[in-house]
């Protein structure tokens, strides 16, 4: 299993490190019988904190973003300052709303100032999981993702994680990545 990430680091630097923007591709996994031709790479571009009103910075990775194809992740805090309605509206759309369809969200704290992440979730849709809860899965290629969400209980016994032994143990994939 190989994964091959790219930090940008030019687009950090011009951020002063407020975002982390993430591109790469994932490739070699053996989830395929020996004399198959080589899968498909799929290819994943994201960040975190991405888009706080005011700030430059959700528009530079907005015009990286435009230039890879590929399936988009976000790492938390997807709306500045709280998450709000408006954050939504006046911060993300305008920039990371183009690649809505081929978002992958995560939650972060900022997400959840709102009572149980409303505005994130009606945001993002069935994109984001289950209302409420936030963790998912997804099939990219070979690979099985798995979104976790860290502002919800995580203890072994948790719902979050009961569901990821589920979620596991149901995979047929050899390769997995969480975020």
């Amino acid at each position: 299993m190989v994964v091959i990430i790219r930090l940008l680091d030019l687009v950090s630097r011009l951020l002063r490190g407020s975002l982390l923007l993430l591109a790469g591709t994932l490739s070699g996994c053996k989830d395929r019988p020996p004399t198959a031709p080589l899968p498909t790479v799929a290819v994943m571009i994201g960040a975190g904190d991405i888009a706080q009103c005011g700030s430059n910075g959700r528009q530079l990775t907005a015009n990286v973003i435009d230039t890879i194809p590929g399936s988009v992740f976000t790492l938390g805090d997807n709306a500045y300052q709280d998450g709000s309605t408006a954050d939504f509206r006046d911060c993300c759309e305008p920039t990371w709303g183009r690649f809505k369809s081929r978002t992958h969200p995560a939650a972060g704290n900022h997400d959840f100032v709102q009572l149980h992440a409303g505005p994130y979730f009606a945001y993002f849709g069935s994109a984001a999981g289950e209302p409420g809860k936030g963790w998912y899965s997804y099939d990219l290629g070979t690979w099985h993702i798995i979104v976790l969400n860290s502002e919800v209980a995580t203890e072994a016994n948790s719902e979050q994680n009961r569901w990821l032994r589920a979620d596991l143990a149901l995979s047929a994939k050899r390769c997995v990545l969480a975020y």
